[in-house]
């Protein structure tokens, strides 16, 4: 934490879009592809469940659990670097850009280590301090999840435990479980990849360089 300002992203949704599919369920779905027909079927019925809305956080981190016991850890960094070639260089420039003026910040109901691969790949591991969500630790052999970051809420704790450090905060986020965080901010902003309207309250924009350029706007202003 070096700069006066912060700039907090959600991670699913946010820093890259959906096709169709947000980084955990690709990963459960990718890790289905080992394993034999029924876990197959399983993974599958909890993909589509899960985007239903069917399950409530705890119900669903139980069940993401199990799914990736045996992962194979080098899926987890594939998974996480093929979602990264979803974004263009102007994507990548326009958080590195912001980055100059800003600290850089992730709080997510998503997956840290998914996260930090990502970032990775595209080379702004080192323009984020903070990752938040939910962590894949590995214990003789199996996979387990520490939670973090388990309820929307948790977004605005967080974010309001940094603010005596920082002059302006800037939340970007894309749907209802970034609401807390947006409103916490100074300013929140909505992101949904190739959008023209949203019934949320906050100021919509369609594409990342946009957001960071509205971001950066109100930070120097």
């Amino acid at each position: 934490m070096a700069k006066p300002n912060l700039v907090i992203f959600d991670f699913d949704g946010t820093l890259y879009p959906f096709r169709p599919y947000d980084s955990e369920q690709t990963l459960v779905l990718s890790h289905a592809k080992t394993k034999g027909p029924l876990f197959r079927l399983r993974a599958r019925l909890f993909v589509r469940a899960d985007r239903k809305g069917a399950f409530n956080n705890p119900q669903f981190y139980k069940r993401y659990e199990r799914m990736i016991r045996d992962v194979d850890p080098a899926l987890v960094e594939k998974t996480a670097k093929d979602l990264a070639g979803l974004l263009g260089k102007e994507d990548v420039e326009a958080i590195r850009d912001l980055a100059t003026i800003a600290d850089l910040a992730i709080l997510s109901l998503g997956t840290e280590n998914l996260a930090e691969f990502f970032l990775r790949e595209l080379g702004l591991r080192e323009e984020f301090f903070l990752i938040k969500g939910k962590r894949i630790r590995r214990k003789k052999g199996k996979a387990y999840l520490k939670v973090n970051i388990g309820e929307a809420e948790d977004k605005r704790t967080h974010l309001e435990s940094l603010r005596k450090s920082y002059g302006k905060i800037v939340a970007i986020g894309d749907g209802p479980t970034d609401i807390p965080m947006l409103e916490a901010a100074d300013l929140g902003l909505l992101l949904i990849w190739g959008a023209r309207s949203s019934p949320l309250p906050f100021e919509l924009h369609s594409s990342l360089p946009s957001a960071c350029d509205r971001a950066k706007g109100f930070l120097i202003s």
